[in-house]
Order: C-alpha cells, then sequence, then structure tokens
C-alpha cells in the first residue's frame, strides 16, 4: 500500500467522480484508476462501486475512507513535524550551567532561544564544572558552559565570552584604596576561592596566575557559589581572585580593584560532544553566537 494510493482514493471518495477527482489533483484517469484498482486488489474488497453513470461507496470503502483519511493527515502532520525537527525548531535541549559567569551571559541567549525556536523544551541544570564534564560524558546534558582550557578531545568548545580577573577585597582594606594591582601585592593576604574539587578549572587558573605572579595563594576557605565567596570577603576572611562580572552581585563592603598582570581573564566557553550534531544544539549554537558577538 502507497501513500499515493490512499490520496487517490480519498480523492475520488470525496468527489464520487473519477473525472472531477482527476482534474483536482492533477492526475489523469488512467493511472488513477489504475492505483485504486492495485490497492483493492491488495486489500482484497471492493472499495467502490462502478457503473456506466456513477461511482458510490461500498460499505467497505465508508469505513476504509473514514480511516484513510485520518492516516493520511497524521502523516502529513508527522511530515511537518519531523521537519521542523531536524530544522532544530521543536525537540529537548539539557543545559549544563553554574556561578555568575553564566548567568552574566545565559539570560540574553535563552530568551532570544525561546523567542525563536518556543517550541523547544529547554531543560537548565545547575551544576558544578566536574558535574557539568561527567553530564556531557554521560550525555545527560547536550551543552555545558565551561572555563577554558577546557582540554578533553571528546568535546568541541567555542569561546563565548573572556571576562577581567579583578581582586575583590573588604572595602576598608589596603589595596582597596588603589586603582589598579599587581597580584604580587596581594601574596601577604588570605585568599578565599572556589573549591579545587567542584570548581578544579577556576582553582587551577587562579593558583597559576599567582605562580606567575611569583607565590603561591594562601588560601584559606574554599566555598562556593560565587556570592558565598564574595560575601566571605565582605566578612573580612579574606581577598579573592573573581571575574568582573561579580561585581553585578552588588554585596555591601567589598571593593574590586582590576588586576594589570598579563593574562589576568578568565575564558569562557561552550563545549559539547564532537559527534553531537542534533539540530536543537546547532540553532541554540546559532543563537549564542549572536549574542556573544554584541
Amino acid at each position: 500500500m502507497e501513500i499515493r494510493q490512499l490520496r487517490y482514493f480519498i480523492a475520488v471518495a470525496e468527489d464520487l467522480s473519477f473525472t472531477r477527482a482527476s482534474r483536482r489533483i492533477h492526475v489523469s484517469q488512467p493511472p488513477l484508476s489504475r492505483q485504486i484498482s492495485k490497492l483493492e486488489a491488495e486489500l482484497g474488497i471492493a472499495l467502490l462501486s462502478r457503473d456506466s453513470r456513477r461511482v458510490g461507496l461500498t460499505e467497505a470503502g465508508r469505513v476504509f475512507f473514514q480511516h484513510a483519511r485520518t492516516i493520511l493527515n497524521n502523516i502529513e502532520a508527522a511530515t511537518v513535524m519531523a521537519k521542523r525537527a531536524a530544522q532544530g525548531k521543536i525537540g529537548r535541549l539539557a543545559m549544563g550551567f553554574g556561578g555568575s559567569a553564566s548567568l552574566s551571559l545565559m539570560p540574553a541567549i535563552l530568551r532570544k532561544f525561546r523567542h525563536r525556536y518556543p517550541a523547544v523544551e529547554v531543560v537548565l541544570e545547575q551544576l558544578t564544572m566536574l558535574e557539568r564534564l561527567e553530564a556531557l560524558r554521560n550525555r545527560s546534558i547536550d551543552i555545558g558552559f565551561v572555563l577554558l582550557p577546557f582540554g578533553d578531545p571528546l568535546f568541541t568548545t567555542e569561546l563565548m565570552m573572556r571576562s577581567p580577573l579583578v581582586l575583590a577585597v573588604p572595602a576598608d582594606h589596603a589595596l582597596g584604596q588603589q586603582s589598579q594591582v599587581r597580584l604580587k601585592q596581594a601574596e601577604p593576604f588570605d585568599f578565599v576561592a572556589f573549591p579545587r574539587t567542584g570548581s578544579v578549572g577556576y582553582y587551577r587558573h587562579v593558583t597559576d596566575i599567582c605562580r606567575r605572579a611569583g607565590f603561591v595563594p594562601r588560601i584559606v576557605r574554599e566555598t562556593a557559589p560565587m556570592e558565598s565567596v564574595v560575601g566571605l570577603v565582605a566578612s573580612g576572611l579574606g581577598i579573592a581572585i573573581v571575574p568582573a562580572m561579580a561585581r553585578r552581585l552588588q554585596i555591601e563592603n567589598v571593593v574590586y580593584v582590576p588586576i594589570k598582570d598579563r593574562g589576568a581573564h578568565m575564558d569562557f566557553a561552550f563545549a559539547w560532544n564532537k559527534d553531537d550534531r542534533a539540530p536543537t544544539l546547532r540553532a541554540f549554537l546559532e543563537i549564542a553566537r549572536e549574542v556573544a558577538k554584541r
């Protein structure tokens, strides 16, 4: 049984005329009649009653007509939905994120993505960096917002934003009176940092730039998320190296001093599995690139 046979039969059943049906669907009468005869032969029943003056539906034909029309409507709907899925217009996208860095960029991306692709279900999971890596590996998320360098050959990464690093210090701290600092000036002070377990990339990056400045930071507290890090700074428990967008947290009694050492920045990217070519992922990345270029 072929789809065109269903279409031909439905046309004749609706018009009760081979001539009118032929004209309406732009198929000449001989192939139209031939395909319906093949359909009847395959089913082993007569669907149409024919005489020299009129065409009618048999009882079997009436039943078949009702179901055939439903089948054809479903096929047409399935075709439309499949095409929309292939274009990334419907489906599901699971994303892992975390920290104020992702929140500075994510709202604009999600707003634009939801506007352009309202039928795509977006699932957001707040995860530590290590959890994002594991979720990408086991494919429980499709894409993750990560800190570079990510360094895993299984994944493709694309830079989305670069944030300068600043030194977060209590408002009455000696370094808080300066317009900018060299990291070496921070050597005598206690540091607060993200935990090395859940935020290994951040922890490694901060300790690396301090080592390049000629010292190992004395980290006395490890905590997350960013609000907690800056909150401990406000409490006077230490100073912290944080992305400049931490200023948006607006936590009282904290001053953010630009760091002028070379390489004092963090690069943030989206990461996804190299073999993932899902249309929803491609559509999301297209939106992300548009927003990141602003």
